[in-house]
């Protein structure tokens, strides 16, 4: 931010490169722990079912561009009209980068503290509406207080729901491009309505601050209580869930168990036939009925009838519940394996 002209463009060329590079290293990381193949080489671009798979697709994105408005609209109020001197924009936007990078690390260090951080989405409507409110005393503090809000706010909403648009891909066996394409297109249409709208307050004979509150507002409420409401919130959390459970099969599966063994071995004990092992093998690593119907290229519906064969037999009714007898089945087969050789 303190460099001339040229150093600054070189800045402005470099970060995405460096950005795509830290993506590419990341894939690589996660195809190396996981063993599971890159995330560009899941689902079918320009398919169709993006809405019966991911149905809360459309809703998070628009959120996404609603909450981008009014981090446009709070930086070029400010711009516009002179507010906060020159401590503005990327002087407020890089340290709350930088305390959010801290936050989210503290976070993920554990998947129990990753579930918490979906308290985050009840949250950041307070937090915007915290800092518009703010943004009416209109002084330098007040607004270095009202802008650093609005923007953890947006952050935060940005970050969570680019990674549930990567559990998505994941696990429903989406297009990575088209997905975050679309998402990185609503985040770019927000942010450039927000600047219209800032820009415009120069030309209204109305308060610019007072412009501001009034968007903010309508936007808070549209977007937490008609759009991106309590049950989408659950929806991505169910998601996440069912993305932990199918890496923690996988990993499962690469450990020294001998996992096709009992996996076979469980299958017997129900009776379960050739064609529902194919399906048992993929529900034990999490899949859902969507992949498994594109994996072993069958109808949805014969998919959901193998499920319900293999439910019936071994008496149960949830992927939960099959994951569990599962588990225990390995736990007593390890057990009566140590006491046949007398260990």
């Amino acid at each position: 931010m303190s460099l001339d002209a040229r150093m600054a463009l070189a800045c402005a060329a470099a970060l995405p490169v460096l950005s795509g590079l830290a993506f590419s290293l990341s894939n690589r990381f996660y195809t190396k722990e996981t063993g599971e193949p890159s995330m560009f080489s899941h689902g079918q671009p320009g398919g169709t079912d993006g809405e019966t798979t991911f149905p809360y697709m459309h809703r998070m994105a628009c959120t996404l561009g609603l909450y981008a408005l009014l981090f446009g609209l709070m930086t070029s109020v400010a711009v516009c009209n002179g507010f906060g001197g020159g401590f503005v924009g990327p002087y407020i936007e890089a340290p709350c980068c930088l305390v959010l990078g801290v936050l989210l690390a503290a976070t993920f260090r554990s998947q129990k503290g990753a579930r918490r951080l979906y308290l985050a989405y009840r949250l950041i409507p307070l937090l915007f509406a915290v800092g518009f409110a703010a943004f009416l005393f209109s002084d330098d503090r007040t607004y270095f207080v009202a802008s650093a809000c609005v923007m953890l706010a947006y952050l935060t909403f940005e970050i969570t729901a680019l990674n549930d648009f990567c559990n998505a891909v994941k696990v429903r066996g989406l297009s990575l491009v088209r997905v975050l394409g679309f998402a990185r297109l609503a985040i770019t249409g927000g942010i450039l309505g927000g600047w219209s709208i800032g820009y415009a307050t120069t030309f209204l004979p109305l308060d610019p601050t007072l412009v501001a509150m009034a968007v903010g507002i309508v936007v808070v409420v549209a977007a937490s209580t008609l759009v991106f409401t309590e049950k989408e919130m659950f929806s991505v959390q169910g998601v996440a869930d069912e993305r932990i459970l199918s890496e923690e099969a996988a990993t499962a599966s690469r450990g020294e168990g001998g996992f096709a063994q009992s996996l076979v071995a469980f299958g017997e004990i129900w009776s379960v036939s050739k064609r529902e092992m194919e399906v048992l093998d993929l529900l034990v690593k999490g899949r859902n009925t969507q992949y498994i119907s594109d994996q072993l290229f069958i109808a949805q519906g014969t998919a959901k009838t193998h499920i319900y064969n293999i439910y019936r037999k071994i008496g149960i009714h949830t992927k939960m519940e099959l994951l569990d007898a599962f588990d225990a089945f390995c736990h007593e087969r390890g057990l009566a394996q140590k006491d046949d050789r007398g260990e």
